[in-house]
């Protein structure tokens, strides 16, 4: 599992945006209105590793953007983070099996599932071109 830990760091790094927030910040933050909105949040949260936040957001988004693939992915890395498996593997492998091969997040998302062992490596994504 510290390969796993690994990728995710190496994800989380991947997303997060430089900077922090402090406290006093965090209570003046609007309440989310948009689809935009709320996947900032949930980005803002996921750089702060404030896991809990970021899942919030992004099922946010996702109820009105479910197709979105980046957002799944980074719902995929706070779910991870936050030990809840069953949840991240469902949020990691719609990214695998909807994405282009090409994206770094199917990248990410896959190599978790393989090193979590809960996918052969081989295995492309649906629908991706193959070589």
């Amino acid at each position: 599992m510290s390969e796993v830990r690994a990728v995710l760091g190496l994800a989380l790094l991947t997303l997060a945006a430089c900077g922090r927030s402090t406290p006093a910040e965090l209570a003046s933050e609007p309440r989310p209105v948009t689809v935009a909105d709320w996947r900032a949040r949930g980005e803002a949260r996921l750089a702060r590793r404030d896991w809990e936040g970021a899942v919030t957001a992004f099922q946010q988004v996702l109820l009105q953007a479910p197709e979105d693939l980046h957002v799944r992915y980074a719902l995929g890395v706070a779910l991870a983070h936050l030990d809840r498996v069953d949840e991240a593997l469902t949020a990691f492998t719609w990214v695998v099996d909807h994405g282009p091969a090409d994206r770094e997040e199917v990248r990410l998302a896959r190599q978790w599932l393989v090193e979590a062992g809960l996918r052969p490596g081989g295995e492309p994504a649906a629908g991706a071109p193959r070589a």
